[in-house]
């Protein structure tokens, strides 16, 4: 309970920011100057009237000096990012075992420090929520996903998922990472000697290498398709595919440190006692990380690619991509395709009656890849002890 009203506390103040995050930067707008105004006067605000949700309502949702009105959305953000953090700290704190990873129990070995698992756990949690609630604000009101918010969470997202378990790694979803790193050898996970092991990393290496450069040599087809098949009122312009090659090329260079970090892992690990081994976690988990990432780009990636194509009109946001591919760390190449699939559902139940009845106007997909994600995370351990046996067998 004190997880959770700590975690309120902060989120208020921390969703006060956001608002600020998700008002300005798709005005391309600085989020640090001017410091936090009446958007009708350009009086800056008093520190009092700044206080995260009591002060807009000790305002009554008026500027002090001009009387305009302060929109609701910016306490709904306040409110909401406070129930969101409150939640997610309870849930960690309540429920480590459910998403606390081996490296965060690592970090606090001594019984004195074991706090501090659940408080990494959640703070690598924290970040994802909270951009993700960014991005579905910008997305429904400016039709966007900014990339000064997608690019440095590709860059990140493998690194925070390291604290977390991965709602997808456990031992039903494992039985698709473990066969990368098996050759001969048995992988009952006692017979795999320390090269066998390393050889396994160099597999997984070569897929990442190899699926990153398809990406790359797949460019001149994107700009092919974009540029010669869209019909409508959105075709491509030179800018547009110069932007879409700088965000793939970012994706590549985004996914390098991580990729060194694995190697360096795979160096050190020894796989005959994967439950305690450290860098065998770190092996396995970063895998996970970097086929989601892959996973998160090329599914929507080859949805637009090839439905543009089919249909002669943008088939997929480009904006969806790079989201969803910082999405796939946390999220594992199995959650990807469960957010996809679950999201394509929400989109069908919820979206087509919105446009059939709000005048045909165009929704944004990233809202329910968020919600897709979110169910997938949640969700996933319980679908994967489902269908994974199933599939790949006990």
């Amino acid at each position: 309970m004190l997880a959770a009203l700590i975690g309120g506390i902060f989120g208020a103040f921390i969703g006060s920011y956001l608002g600020v995050i998700a008002h300005r930067v798709p005005r391309g707008q600085s989020i640090v100057r001017p410091p936090s105004h009446c958007s009708d006067c350009g009086t800056i605000l008093r520190w009092n009237d700044n206080i995260p949700i009591l002060g807009w309502l000790l305002l009554r949702g008026r500027c002090r000096w001009c009387g305009a009105r302060i929109p609701l959305s910016v306490w709904l953000i306040e409110v909401v990012t406070a129930a969101l953090t409150a939640t997610v700290c309870w849930w960690v704190f309540t429920h480590p075992e459910a998403v606390v990873s081996p490296l965060a129990l690592a970090a606090a070995y001594r019984v004195e420090w074991l706090w501090l698992a659940p408080l990494l756990a959640s703070v690598a949690l924290l970040v994802a929520v909270w951009v993700l609630l960014v991005c579905t604000l910008t997305d429904l009101q400016h039709m966007i996903i900014p990339d000064e918010l997608s690019k440095p969470m590709q860059v990140l997202a493998p690194f925070l998922a390291l604290m977390l378990s991965g709602s997808l790694v456990d031992e039903h979803a494992s039985a698709y990472l473990l066969p990368l790193f098996a050759s001969s050898a048995s992988i009952d996970g006692t017979s795999l000697g320390m090269w066998t092991f390393f050889d396994g990393v160099l597999r997984v290496l070569l897929i990442l290498v190899g699926a990153l450069a398809l990406l790359l040599i797949s460019l001149p087809l994107a700009r092919w398709i974009y540029g010669t098949r869209l019909r409508g009122p959105y075709p491509w312009r030179d800018q547009d595919h110069r932007a879409f090659a700088v965000g793939a090329w970012w994706f590549v260079i985004a996914l390098i440190p991580a990729m060194l970090l694995l190697a360096i892992a795979g160096t050190m690990a020894e796989a005959n006692d994967m439950s305690f081994n450290v860098w065998a976690w770190m092996v396995l988990l970063l895998t996970n990380s970097l086929l989601g990432c892959l996973a998160g780009w090329y599914l929507p990636y080859l949805v637009g690619l090839f439905g543009s194509w089919a249909f002669a009109r943008n088939a997929m946001g480009y904006g969806d991509v790079k989201m969803l591919a910082w999405m796939g760390a946390f999220l594992g190449p199995v959650g990807v395709l469960y957010t996809f699939f679950i999201a394509s559902v929400y989109g069908s139940l919820i979206g087509i009656p919105m446009r059939l009845f709000g005048g045909g106007r165009e929704i944004p997909f990233g809202p329910y890849l968020v919600l897709g994600g979110v169910t997938a995370f949640l969700a996933g351990p319980t679908i994967s002890a489902t269908l994974l046996p199933q599939i790949l067998g006990p």
